[in-house]
């Protein structure tokens, strides 16, 4: 396979003339077949393909031309808010050869994307509950009320579930909330306090 990353550091023709579009494609085309590979151009959307969600830009003939299209986008909730910018959305747009329409729900962890799954709503609901998690232990933080994993009186889960901006998440929820934090590194158990009075808190990793 032959990346080409991206289409603007290597098409030098106006990416709104058809004819100069489907030579540049027809160029591509012929490294295909000659080679036996396949050709993946990494293009950037134009302003009006991301608001309509089909992410296209220039020509029409950028989508005609080409045996296959995926537009990856971010995932948002249903409100438009993007609750965790390392989810992503991969959709087949074209496909000349399969069905095309399909998604796939991807997540950058560690400097690659992983598979997260095909419950859309599930995982979007996930992210929602890290972000309000997060917040709400800055907030915690910045106030100077540690919160622990452990429970009790400073228990996280029940502190953040009773709290205002808590937006009706249960005390359950913030519970499977903080182990996944906890487990992908996004906080850690701290310890403080002198030597003889050992406590711990919750805080956020950079």
């Amino acid at each position: 396979m032959l990346g080409v990353d991206t289409l603007a550091d290597v098409y030098a023709g106006d990416e709104n003339v058809r004819s100069q579009v489907r030579q540049f494609l027809g160029f591509l085309t012929g490294l295909a077949i000659k080679y036996e590979m396949a050709v993946v151009v990494l293009a950037h959307p134009s302003l009006s393909g991301m608001a309509s969600g089909s992410g296209t830009g220039g020509s029409t003939a950028w989508h005609n031309s080409v045996r296959s299209r995926l537009y990856l986008a971010p995932m948002k909730s249903e409100n438009g808010d993007i609750p965790d910018p390392a989810l992503k959305s991969l959709t087949v747009m074209k496909s000349n050869y399969g069905p095309s329409g399909d998604t796939v729900l991807l997540k950058w962890e560690r400097g690659r994307f992983v598979m997260a799954g095909s419950n859309w709503k599930s995982a979007i609901s996930s992210a929602e509950t890290d972000k309000i998690f997060l917040d709400l232990l800055e907030q915690f933080s910045r106030e100077g009320r540690n919160v622990t994993s452990k429970k009790g009186t400073s228990y996280a889960p029940s502190e953040f579930a009773g709290h205002a901006d808590s937006k009706g998440i249960t005390k359950d929820a913030f519970k499977k909330t903080m182990d996944r934090l906890l487990k992908y590194g996004k906080i850690k158990i701290e310890e403080y306090g002198p030597t003889s009075r050992r406590r711990s808190k919750l805080v956020s990793m950079p």
